[in-house]
């Protein structure tokens, strides 16, 4: 008890690593939805996985709604995550960067 949405993280982490995205993707649906310190975590694996699908756009949106959040190096993981999904959606690197 207590421990589901991290447990749920934890199978999501392995699928992730045994290229099963879909799988990932639906582990880190209920992850993150479950109380708990993993949230973060579950959040940027879950746009990792859009990504690695190619829901660039998806993940990008993820990655900034976690900046919005975020301070110090999360933050700079996200910035660089949501650079990552704009080169590949062949926008600026800084689209969506802000800090309103």
């Amino acid at each position: 008890k207590g421990y589901a949405g991290l447990g749920l993280y934890q199978q999501a982490w392995v699928a992730m690593h045994m290229n099963d995205t879909d799988t990932a993707i639906q582990l880190l649906t209920r992850s993150a939805a479950q109380p708990g310190t993993h949230k973060t975590d579950a959040k940027f694996l879950y746009g990792d996985a859009l990504y690695k699908q190619g829901e660039y756009k998806r993940a990008k949106d993820i990655y900034i709604g976690l900046r919005k959040t975020l301070t110090g190096e999360l933050k700079v993981t996200a910035t660089r995550k949501i650079a990552a999904a704009n080169r590949a959606l062949k926008l600026p690197e800084e689209d969506g960067v802000t800090d309103d």
